[in-house]
């Protein structure tokens, strides 16, 4: 048995590896892509601050749930923008107010593509951010320096768990549905004045934040993918510091945390796990049904050995598992009996196949210029559903 969890751990440490190498490419390629409309009226717009953009970003991602991600995006990124322009330069000071404007947006041409839910998230964050100047950096940030001497392995969760209190407590519950919205209206401005109760009470908010963090709600996708974003996308990770005030902040925010972030669970990193991970799991009695969770308990397991991968990464599989998986392309994948090598041609200064063909990135080839995990045959027969 326990020649057999050397092997486990060992293939662990392989398929850790090679999802760091694609979490590398992933966002390599940013330096390629084309701009986007969110990038064109968003994120490059010179006439809105780096709080504005940040904040567009996530109502936007507030909305990115039950729909094709590229064309809500590009349908919500001029009608969040215009949202955004009213909210700053108009004088708002009661909810009534924010409720009022909101509903401009809920329907007719400037209608945000989303669920009630989401309408109601997007109302809730912008009544509770008029308490911090409008300004979701500074919400997000104004303790970090504070948290990462305190709690230095963990200061990131509490940021998560500050901006569930800011969108989403309570709100898939409570209007679900337009009728369930309106029903439950005193409800959900209960829970928002709750909410800033616990925002504002440092005791409060650390004893709230202990039960979020050892139940199911820490795991919220839309959190940890806005997070990521933050910390990794090369362009909003530098708008995001930009608009942080406070040097003690933003120092804080450039050093190294990404170990923190958690797995934007998705329906294919769970096709993923299922394939790849949870018999390894199940060998090494790591058991849990969140698949997330249990991708980070593995992780604590193996972390020593391979310092440059981290949860977060497994990310990757919302590209790789619908090319690879869904078409069971078992024969040309990296976890495959063949791994990558019928399709790993090295090609000084071409795109790298492995990556376009595993999850679409468009990367630069390195060749026999350098080492390469694919080209030693890392991760190879790694999958047990590919060996059934």
């Amino acid at each position: 048995m326990e020649n057999l969890k050397l092997n486990d751990e060992k293939a662990l440490i392989e398929i850790f590896k090679i999802i760091s190498w694609l979490d590398g490419k992933r966002w390599e390629k940013q330096q390629i892509e084309k701009p986007d409309t969110f990038s064109e009226e968003i994120l490059k717009a010179d006439e809105l601050q780096p709080t504005q953009k940040i904040l567009a970003h996530w109502l936007i991602y507030i909305t990115d749930r039950g729909k094709r991600a590229d064309v809500l995006w590009e349908s919500n990124s001029p009608k969040v923008r215009k949202l955004i322009i009213e909210y700053f330069s108009r004088v708002l000071s009661k909810k009534e107010q924010v409720t009022e404007l909101c509903k401009r947006y809920e329907e007719g041409e400037n209608k945000i593509q989303s669920f009630p839910a989401d309408l109601e998230s997007i109302r809730r964050t912008l009544i509770l951010l008029l308490e911090y100047d409008k300004d979701i950096i500074n919400f997000m940030t104004k303790r970090v320096s504070k948290w990462k001497i305190s709690y230095p392995e963990n200061f990131c969760p509490r940021i998560a768990f500050s901006l569930y209190l800011l969108s989403y407590k309570d709100v898939g519950s409570f209007a679900k549905k337009n009728e369930l919205r309106e029903h439950n209206k005193d409800k959900l401005n209960e829970s928002m004045e709750e909410a800033k109760k616990i925002l504002n009470d440092d005791n409060k908010f650390e004893k709230e934040f202990q039960e979020w963090y050892k139940g199911d709600k820490r795991w919220h996708k839309r959190i940890w993918a806005a997070l990521r974003d933050y910390k990794k996308h090369k362009l909003l990770s530098e708008v995001f510091i930009e608009g942080i005030k406070v040097k003690v902040n933003q120092d804080a925010w450039r050093e190294n945390f990404t170990e923190q972030l958690e797995v934007p669970g998705d329906i294919w990193n769970i096709r993923f796990f299922e394939n790849c991970i949870k018999p390894f799991a199940e060998n090494m009695n790591v058991r849990g049904k969140n698949a997330s969770r249990v991708v980070r308990n593995l992780w604590k397991k193996i972390k020593s050995k391979c310092p440059q991968s981290y949860p977060e990464q497994f990310d990757i599989t919302v590209d790789f598992a619908p090319r690879m998986c869904n078409k069971k392309f078992c024969d040309i994948c990296p976890f495959g009996r063949n791994g990558a090598e019928f399709i790993c041609i090295p090609n000084n200064d071409k795109c790298c196949p492995v990556a376009l063909i595993c999850c679409g990135y468009i990367v630069e080839c390195i060749g026999n210029k350098g080492e390469c995990i694919i080209k030693e045959g890392i991760g190879k027969g790694m999958c047990k559903h590919e060996l059934k």
